[in-house]
């Protein structure tokens, strides 16, 4: 027996929510990751999410690779059960994270670490998929060599941060600072040691040519 068109199927279980205008699903849903519930349907031969089914047959196109089906608050949808497609949006997975509103997606939304430091990508690495400030991980590391210093009661010098000059006595002004992954590196030191550099290699070049 031929299926029914998705269309009739899908209002046959579908209420509609006054106050949104979601098209909500009555039907077979499943949990996803957050814990919201999404519909399910059958759906060209195997069960499918309610809206993404609605999404392309509605749409006349497939979701694009690497996309998901996303509920766009923004466009009045509250409801993970909605299939009005005026509500959904094919976008990027990281997109549909950053529009969320669970754990993971307010962590990815910050834009500091809970110390203030800006995620940055010279200030950020990542671990087990999480963010992590670069700024802290120094501050913590120098805390605990400054630490074990002290305990074997040898002398300990400012933090990095708190240092007005580099090792060579170079103040470090903002004329003469830069940042390499958010660490400060002095100009004069750096443009030194390029110059050393050179010397070496022109050196080089005329023993070879000698």
């Amino acid at each position: 027996m031929k299926p029914l068109p998705l269309l009739p199927r899908l209002w046959a279980r579908t209420e509609v929510d006054p106050a949104t205008g979601c098209y909500r699903w009555t039907g077979g849903t499943q949990s996803g990751k957050g814990g919201d519930d999404y519909g399910v349907i059958s759906y060209q031969g195997r069960t499918r999410p309610v809206h993404v089914a609605a999404y392309e047959e509605l749409t006349g196109r497939p979701v694009p690779d690497g996309h998901q089906v996303d509920h766009v608050a923004e466009r009045g949808c509250r409801f993970r059960d909605c299939w009005n497609v005026a509500h959904l949006e094919a976008v990027p997975p990281r997109v549909n994270v950053l529009r969320g509103t669970s754990p993971a997606a307010l962590n990815a939304q910050k834009t500091h670490c809970p110390q203030g430091h800006e995620y940055i990508p010279e200030n950020t690495r990542v671990a087990d998929g999480s963010r992590v400030c670069r700024t802290c991980d120094r501050e913590r590391a120098a805390k605990l060599y400054r630490a074990k210093r002290e305990a074997a009661g040898k002398t300990v010098g400012p933090p990095m941060a708190e240092r007005t000059h580099c090792a060579n006595g170079h103040a470090y002004t903002p004329e003469n600072t830069q940042m390499d992954r958010g660490k400060r590196r002095c100009r004069i030191c750096n443009n030194e040691k390029s110059r050393r550099s050179h010397q070496r290699r022109r050196e080089a070049l005329r023993t070879t040519t000698n």
